[in-house]
């Protein structure tokens, strides 16, 4: 519809949530499906795997992530600690700086805020075991 040529980033947005929230509970259906199942550790594994792949930490919000399969949630979770860590210079950029860029990097989702706490908190701890050695 050529109308939606002209929806606002608002409406885009609470479209793009709700088809992601349908997505999370197909996707929760489906595993408790299988939960029933008896399958081999890897084909549920790998399950898992393909699934957790339509949740791009990017667009996942807290309403998202709170509503997603433990299992998703976890790999979700490890995809964003894994490229926190690669691009970790850049939050300690935003996080040092002594204006207030807390949220300088853009990921402001509460669950996205655990992981880089406790990454820069791990960080920060093997530095000050340094000093005192």
């Amino acid at each position: 519809d050529r109308n939606h040529l002209y929806w606002s980033k608002e409406q885009l947005a609470a479209t793009r949530h709700s088809i992601m929230m349908g997505v999370v509970t197909l996707v929760n259906e489906l595993l408790a499906k299988t939960d029933e199942q008896p399958l081999p550790d890897n084909v549920r594994g790998n399950l898992h795997t393909k699934l957790a792949s339509f949740f791009d930490f990017n667009d996942v919000d807290d309403a998202i992530f709170d509503s997603l399969n433990a299992d998703i949630r976890r790999r979700v979770r490890e995809k964003f600690r894994l490229f926190v860590r690669a691009n970790r210079f850049q939050f300690d950029l935003a996080r040092h700086r002594k204006s207030n860029a807390d949220n300088s990097h853009g990921y402001v989702q509460q669950w996205q805020q655990v992981v880089i706490d406790r990454l820069m908190h791990k960080k920060a701890s093997a530095g000050s075991k340094q000093q005192v050695n």
